[in-house]
């Protein structure tokens, strides 16, 4: 079943490779003379070359000697002049616009009248507001008047030899209808590659995301490479500014290439994850870089565009591999990074395919297919940073929820370290931890600190007698009756067994401790009954204040034990007391 699918998609492919490889047959122009019709006539069979050193006034004279063959060899910028035959067709009406290839930077175009010859500036590098067209950028327009007046169109360019030298005619509305396509197409460009741009420049801020903010930078570089090659910048941003858009378009080009490799390595995150497709990328944009200096830096360089093309087509496999490397590695963003390379790959290997085979031919598709290729790619490069950022929010919802649950459960550890599990008070780890503070705190204040210990009576007899679950109950009921009893602000803690501790903050005078030991001692005022039984239990109670008693814990709580030992013995006067009420007991 496989195979028999393979032979079905192999016909589709089959065609479509003759389509690009013949369709630039279909639209090549046709030799002869100017028509009313929309094919385009091709004059570059029919040109004649002289030398350009010579002087405009024997060209125009008839004077100069004009050959078939191109006296220029070299592969820099040279000057030429050239003889274009006009022969129109019996009937044809006009207007014609002759148009040539954006190599011609600069020159003079003498266009035929009856009484002479008109001039007109030409060339790539002359300011868009002095050009003879304004819908093109390389090319005049000719009326009938000028085509039947037998004589022939003088073009003194200058030009890189290096590329294919044409010229071709069309009938103004063929003209326009194909610059309205063309800018269509730019128009569409620019749209989807600002909207895009935009889009990413707010997830590059928004998010924080590196990856995101290299492909803002890939996004411009490909706009700016668009406004130099296309003459779109020419016409609406740097109108009355001339100059060669070669080197121009070589800088944006590698920033582009630059751009575009520090959004790989930092989406795909081939520099820690995989460490030898980092290199062979970096390697791949070397590459990339110098055979497109070299193209335009020495003579002839543009023969080997096919070449550089080429280049750039392996360095974007070399790519297309690393991410599905991290693909397979379980990197699943890299899908949709893997996938946005087919129009890429197949708008430059149709524009390789027409260099290749048909390297004057005129095709929409071919001068085109790069742009479109480039639009289909950020727009899937971008659904891939969008799958990144929705994977990456997912994991760090996961983490954010675990790190809630591990805070949760380091609470619940903190709680059943710090609280009694019988009482739900404080145990005594907490009771000390806030001690020493509230020590530290009356240090600094001034103020005194009070602690009570606190011992129930004959707690012993009551789980003899009723059992260790009354007496459970019995505590829990105590411990609520002496929280209570005590200040809001003030501290209560289970000792352990049947001990208790307050401390007493912020004392002004001992009187307050005074008044708190008497609440804690009258709590027992009134019955305890658990389970319908009449529990009864008593409780000795010692004080002990800061810094009166002591200044560390231990000797606060020693003094207070004291006094509460001393209490329970009956009440007699204890070896360390001092002028205030450190001792009572209770029983009910």
């Amino acid at each position: 079943m496989p195979s028999f699918r393979r032979k079905r998609l192999a016909a589709p492919a089959l065609c479509m490779v003759l389509w690009l490889l013949c369709a630039p047959a279909a639209h090549a122009a046709v030799t002869g003379l100017l028509s009313d019709g929309s094919r385009t006539v091709e004059l570059t069979p029919q040109l004649l070359y002289a030398s350009g050193s010579t002087p405009a006034a024997s060209v125009l004279s008839g004077a100069a000697a004009f050959t078939r063959g191109n006296p220029v060899k070299g592969g820099g910028p040279s000057t030429v002049w050239i003889r274009v035959p006009l022969a129109a067709r019996k009937g044809a009406s006009g207007p014609w616009v002759l148009s040539l290839p954006r190599t011609v930077t600069g020159g003079e175009a003498y266009v035929p009248e009856p009484a002479g010859y008109r001039t007109f500036l030409i060339g790539s590098a002359v300011p868009y507001n002095r050009h003879a067209e304004s819908y093109m950028t390389i090319g005049l327009t000719l009326d009938r008047t000028s085509a039947r007046t037998a004589k022939p169109v003088y073009l003194h360019v200058v030009y890189y030899a290096d590329s294919p030298l044409w010229v071709r005619a069309n009938t103004l509305r063929d003209r326009m209808w194909q610059t309205f396509l063309y800018r269509l197409i730019d128009g569409i460009f620019f749209g989807i590659l600002v909207a895009i741009g935009l889009c990413n420049l707010y997830v590059a801020f928004a998010v924080g995301d590196r990856s995101a903010a290299w492909f803002v930078g890939y996004v411009g570089a490909l706009i700016a490479n668009e406004l130099v090659t296309s003459g779109l910048g020419s016409a609406y941003i740097w109108p009355g500014t001339g100059f060669d858009p070669r080197w121009p378009s070589v800088v944006t080009e590698l920033l582009a290439f630059g751009t575009f490799l520090g959004f790989t390595r930092a989406f795909l995150q081939t520099r820690t994850a995989a460490p030898k497709w980092d290199r062979l990328l970096i390697a791949a944009f070397v590459l990339v870089a110098v055979s497109e200096v070299a193209r335009h830096a020495f003579p002839g360089g543009e023969r080997f565009e096919a070449l550089v093309l080429f280049i750039q087509f392996a360095a974007m496999i070399v790519t297309v591999c690393a991410g599905a490397v991290r693909v397979r590695a379980g990197y699943h963003p890299a899908r949709f990074f893997v996938a946005a390379f087919v129009p890429a790959l197949a708008g430059i290997m149709t524009h390789l395919a027409y260099n290749i085979f048909r390297p004057s031919g005129s095709s929409f598709l071919a001068e085109n297919g790069v742009e479109f290729g480039a639009m289909a790619e950020c727009v899937i490069l971008s659904f891939s940073l969008l799958d990144r950022i929705r994977i990456l929010d997912g994991e760090r919802s996961k983490a954010e929820a675990e790190l809630l649950r591990t805070a949760q459960r380091n609470l619940e550890l903190k709680t059943l370290a710090t609280r009694d599990a019988l009482t739900g008070i404080d145990n005594r780890l907490a009771f000390f931890e806030t001690f020493e503070d509230e020590i530290e705190y009356a240090r600094r204040s001034g103020l005194l600190l009070g602690v009570l210990y606190i011992d129930l009576d004959d707690f012993k007899a009551v789980n003899d007698r009723y059992g260790h679950r009354v007496g459970d109950i019995l505590l829990q009921i105590f411990s609520r009756r002496l929280k209570n009893a005590v200040r809001p602000g003030d501290t209560v803690a289970r000792m352990g067994g049947d001990e208790f501790a307050v401390l007493v903050t912020g004392l002004s005078e001992p009187a307050v401790l005074d008044s708190v030991q008497a609440n804690v001692v009258r709590i027992l005022d009134s019955n305890i009954v658990v389970e319908g039984s009449l529990v009864t239990v008593g409780m000795s109670v010692g004080a002990a204040i800061f810094p009166r008693d002591g200044e560390e814990a231990d000797a606060l709580m020693e003094a207070a034990d004291h006094r509460m030992y001393h209490a329970k013995q009956g009440g007699a006067e204890a070896p360390a007391a001092r002028e205030s009420t450190s001792t009572s007991s209770s029983e009910v």
